[in-house]
């Protein structure tokens, strides 16, 4: 592609995973399908006092992998994130503040 953003992606699924906790406190877990090559990544705030800052995840093999609020990709308020991804693989997520967000997850294939 030489550099070129490749647009040639399709959405086949959209999923919305609850990140309920407070500052870290517990770890939400979701797998993609099996025919996802690639995951853009966005997150809103809902009912929370609390401005949301970021979101903290991982994109793994296992859930086992652990995950806090100070580990993991840091995915900031308003920013969409695209990342490639092996099928079968979990993503997970944890608050790095107290607000309750959702972790919007579109999975994308070629």
């Amino acid at each position: 592609m030489g550099g070129a953003y490749d647009t040639n992606w399709r959405i086949i699924a959209t999923k919305n995973l609850a990140v309920n906790s407070s500052g870290g406190a517990t770890t939400s877990t979701t797998s993609v399908g099996a025919q996802t090559r690639a995951v853009d990544l966005v997150f809103s705030v809902i009912n929370s006092v609390v401005a949301a800052t970021a979101v903290r995840f991982l994109i793994s093999d296992s859930a086992a992998d652990s995950i806090t609020s100070v580990t993991g990709g840091l995915l900031p308020a308003n920013t969409i994130a695209r990342y490639a991804i092996t099928p079968g693989q979990k993503i997970q997520a944890v608050g790095a503040d107290t607000a309750v967000a959702n972790l919007v997850i579109m999975e994308l294939s070629k």
